[in-house]
């Protein structure tokens, strides 16, 4: 939290509201190669001076041949991960690319199973549901049960008892972006975006309980921004050396209990870096 910024094909990517990002939220299988930014220059890449950035560059669909592709990985406890990538080019000058992506497990003990169902053709869509159950409550089996027992109990995922039984976060991202690539002059590369963004955290406690609120509280909280933005990167080469430019401009609106009202938020960075062969 407040040390990394995340980005896609530089691109800002992390929550706004948190200053983070889930990387259960992000389809890992569509990243070609990561770009790490260290310290000292990671403040210098979007608009919340994190000491590090992590840029996440996307697989370029091949313009000449088609591509498809099917992975699917099955793991004990029902966890598993299915990934499919279609690549086509319907004109020469026209390329489609779509990616579809789930990974989800089965409950070990109560209340802790997962699925995360994402999308992505120049649209981003992601939806997950985590159960917390907050782990086994170690010291309601010694009160309950004999010292010998603890183990047997401990591990047993249909008897053990969790802290929560009805506690879970949902997640839902939307993510729209149009980009630019040119050469408008000699040695010169510009990358343009104009980019879309919302993210909605939904986090329930006791939210069907049937017991009375003097014995059981129940939380809803939900914590929701959008954002609209452009990022420009200008690359000019030169005989001995080379200066890149990056310039961010974004607006976002947040609502969540963390503040009195919804509230609009306005920044821009602008960065220039050079060096030289």
């Amino acid at each position: 939290f407040g040390n990394v910024s995340f980005m896609s094909d530089g691109i800002p990517i992390n929550n706004r509201l948190s200053n983070a990002l889930d990387l259960n939220l992000f389809q890992s299988e569509s990243i070609d190669s990561v770009e790490i930014v260290p310290l000292a220059r990671g403040f210098l890449f979007g608009n919340y001076n994190n000491p590090v950035s992590v840029n996440f560059i996307s697989r370029e669909p091949d313009s000449h041949k088609p591509f498809s592709r099917l992975k699917y990985y099955q793991a004990p406890n029902n966890e598993g991960l299915i990934d499919w990538i279609f690549n086509i080019n319907p004109f020469s000058k026209l390329n489609a690319y779509v990616e579809v992506s789930n990974q989800s497990t089965s409950p070990y003990y109560a209340n802790s199973d997962y699925s995360n169902w994402s999308g992505t053709a120049s649209y981003r869509y992601v939806k997950s549901v985590v159960q917390l159950n907050g782990g086994v409550d170690a010291d309601s089996i010694n009160r309950g049960f004999s010292s010998s027992q603890l183990n047997d109990i401990l591990y047993d995922k249909f008897r053990a008892p969790v802290r929560f039984t009805n506690r879970y976060q949902k997640a839902t991202v939307n993510d729209f972006r149009l980009r630019m690539l040119a050469n408008f002059f000699e040695n010169s590369f510009t990358d343009l975006s104009l980019y879309y963004q919302s993210n909605l955290t939904e986090f329930r406690q006791n939210e069907y309980s049937a017991l009375s609120e003097f014995k059981v509280k129940k939380i809803v909280d939900d914590n929701f921004h959008k954002t609209i933005g452009v990022n420009l990167r200008q690359d000019l080469k030169f005989e001995y050396g080379k200066l890149i430019s990056q310039t961010n401009f974004e607006r976002s609106t947040f609502n969540s209990p963390l503040l009195a009202q919804e509230t609009d938020k306005s920044s821009f960075s602008e960065s220039l870096l050079a060096s030289l062969n």
